[in-house]
């Protein structure tokens, strides 16, 4: 399921940089309480013995109204964050909450009670593969999140964190992120819509460039995409190439002119 992730948020981020994601197609409408329940009760099962993770909202008139928003994108936010805050919680407790609606965006929060993350790497935790120290912050994960916010007039960022010490035994860190939508009365809320899936014909020949400095996740990669073409009609011919650093990959720039190029950029 991770290799299936990694692969689902390559070519995402592939989408969004070459200007083809269509947010309208994953606009949908759901009740608040529901759209937080889900994602918590997704993460908990996997959340260390004694973590409480809890669903909130700040605001109690907005307890039973229905949210519209990026469907996708938001369980990509959530889910890279609460993953994040499970990891980084031994004890305590995770909360996600929706916390307002301020001019046209919806807010959400994620806090936990783990250690906390080093101001030294705070200011890079979206901006790089870094270690935080508490599990949080390696891979693709913040990256990919801050991307996919940006790209629809949202935003990720890191609201406060303390950590733990010796003198203070209180910690933890809260993660908010904000994302393009509107609050909608639950009388009011339409039928879940459906919004079928533009088809569009791939080209016989495909040549697919992998930056990616682990041979092991490019190995991954090819896997994944070559199991996804086999099961496409008719099954395009897949070139793969390979690039150790972006570098090596601008090099050979011409592949960036190739329509019939997909590129999977390790962040």
């Amino acid at each position: 399921h991770e290799a299936d992730a990694l692969v689902a948020t390559r070519l995402t981020l592939h989408k969004i940089y070459s200007g083809n994601y269509a947010t309208e197609t994953n606009l949908q409408t759901v009740d608040v309480q529901q759209l937080l329940r889900s994602r918590v009760d997704a993460a908990r099962p996997f959340a260390n013995d004694g973590v409480d993770f809890t669903a909130a909202v700040d605001d109690p008139d907005c307890a039973e109204v229905a949210l519209r928003l990026d469907f996708y994108i938001f369980n990509h936010l959530s889910n890279n964050l609460l993953s994040n805050a499970r990891k980084a919680t031994s004890k305590g407790s995770v909360v996600f909450t929706f916390v307002e609606a301020r001019d046209d965006q919806l807010v959400f929060s994620v806090r936990d009670t783990g250690k906390g993350v080093p101001k030294t790497i705070a200011s890079r935790l979206f901006a790089e593969e870094v270690s935080s120290g508490d599990a949080r912050g390696v891979g693709l994960g913040l990256v990919s999140c801050k991307r996919f916010a940006q790209a629809i007039g949202g935003d990720v960022w890191l609201e406060s964190t303390k950590q733990w010490s010796s003198n203070d035994a209180t910690s933890g860190s809260d993660f908010r992120f904000s994302l393009p939508g509107k609050i909608i009365a639950t009388a009011e809320a339409p039928p879940k819509e459906h919004h079928p899936r533009e088809s569009r014909a791939l080209p016989s020949a495909l040549k697919v460039a992998i930056v990616e400095d682990s041979a092991l996740i490019r190995k991954t990669i090819k896997a994944k995409l070559v199991a996804v073409a086999k099961r496409t009609r008719p099954a395009p011919i897949l070139d793969f190439v390979e690039h150790e650093t972006v570098e090596s990959f601008i090099a050979d720039s011409h592949e960036l002119d190739d329509p019939n190029v997909l590129v999977t950029v390790d962040e």
